[in-house]
């Protein structure tokens, strides 16, 4: 499902994967915005 769109995806295993990539992304995120903290970051955006 492209992004900003809604829609059903199906069942693709456990959790903690998804959880992962998740995590992961957010720590590029924050690395790109040079922000040490997820508090910071949403003052910094």
């Amino acid at each position: 499902v492209p992004e900003g769109i809604e829609g059903r995806v199906a069942y693709k295993g456990s959790i903690a994967n998804v959880l992962h990539q998740l995590t992961g992304g957010l720590r590029q995120a924050m690395g790109y915005c040079g922000t040490p903290t997820i508090a910071e970051m949403r003052t910094k955006t």
